[in-house]
């Protein structure tokens, strides 16, 4: 029965559109203007959807518009934090091997101690 009605719908709000200039010609100006807003208020009940159904494909269109521009945004990130640790990695690798050094230099100092290797003093 409702699918019925709502398939009768559009039919009936035609013929209340086709009929209602004859009616206000006939009515009072009060009457009139109660009318028009009838219409006015009918035609906006068939719009909500519409509306509603266009808002909300423009949010969801906005959201994926703001995660595209996020995930640009991170991709762009990491492409900049890549390329630094590239530049960087010349200098990190200087670090390691001048500690390795360093570390070997210790170990080897450390170890002619515990053998009694001979001190040198400058005195």
């Amino acid at each position: 029965m409702l699918l019925l009605l709502l398939l009768l719908l559009p039919l009936l709000l035609g013929v209340l559109l086709v009929l209602l200039p004859l009616l206000l010609l006939r009515l009072r100006l009060e009457t009139r203007r109660l009318l028009l807003l009838l219409l006015l208020s009918l035609w906006l009940l068939l719009l909500l959807p519409l509306l509603l159904g266009v808002l909300l494909e423009a949010r969801r269109l906005l959201l994926l518009l703001l995660g595209g521009l996020l995930l640009l945004l991170l991709s762009l990130w990491l492409l900049l934090l890549l390329l630094s640790l590239l530049l960087l990695l010349p200098l990190l690798l200087g670090v390691l091997l001048e500690a390795r050094r360093l570390l070997l230099l210790l170990l080897g100092g450390l170890l002619l101690l515990l053998l009694g290797a001979p001190r040198i003093t400058p005195f």
